[in-house]
């Protein structure tokens, strides 16, 4: 399942700096707009993010087909997994709303449950997703899906393992990381849900803090 599936229409065609208007997003708690500056000390510099560098966490790259186009990534923390990926968006918000509705339809086709939850980032989709086991049954893996907007750009992060579960303390461990967010978005006009491209510190698609 894509991190930013969406069903194609006219709209696409046209730059986030077409339809922009002059809204600001309030960004609620979590991560931050890096407003041009240089990654920080401490961070790992990832192109359209930046994420703290904590020692232990797997870093994890997850290529397009062509093995070579980074467009998400998997950090590894404990027994939990956070999968993050950022695309452009309009400055009038709204993104999330609209996926999360096609993101819980694509559940729900696929035979797993799912609802709507409140918390510190907004709604977001407590999730139970259809898999097969190691022994070719058929069981179901928990997911949290959340989605945080700012300016001009939405992350999507989903988190597995441990911290969707319902581990406290490994979903109060990544929920620090998250926090910590710095999506570095750049200026160039871009298509409204349009993956921003990620890279690689280090040669290698692994790589642990």
């Amino acid at each position: 399942m894509g991190l930013f599936s969406r069903q194609k229409s006219e709209e696409d065609q046209h730059k986030d700096s077409d339809i922009d208007e002059d809204i600001n997003v309030t960004v609620p708690s979590g991560p931050s707009d890096s407003e041009g500056k240089m990654c920080p000390d401490g961070y790992l510099d990832l192109g359209a993010l930046y994420v703290p560098a904590i020692p232990g966490m797997q870093l994890r790259a997850q290529f397009e087909g062509d093995k070579k186009t980074l467009r998400r990534i998997l950090l590894i923390s404990g027994t939990s997994g956070i999968q993050v990926s950022v695309a452009a968006a309009p400055r009038s918000g709204g993104m999330w709303e609209e996926l999360r509705e096609q993101v819980a339809q694509s559940i729900r086709q696929m035979n797993g449950s799912v609802t709507e939850v409140e918390t510190k980032y907004g709604i977001e989709l407590d999730a139970n997703i259809p898999v097969r086991l190691p022994d070719g049954g058929e069981g179901k893996q928990p997911m949290r899906i959340i989605g945080i907007e700012g300016p001009r750009w939405l992350l999507r992060i989903d988190l597995q393992g441990g911290a969707a579960a319902g581990d406290e303390a490994q979903r109060a461990q990544c929920e620090e990381i998250i926090d910590r967010f710095i999506v570095n978005r750049g200026s160039e006009p871009r298509v409204r849900l349009e993956l921003l491209p990620l890279a690689l510190p280090r040669s290698g698609d692994n790589e642990t803090v």
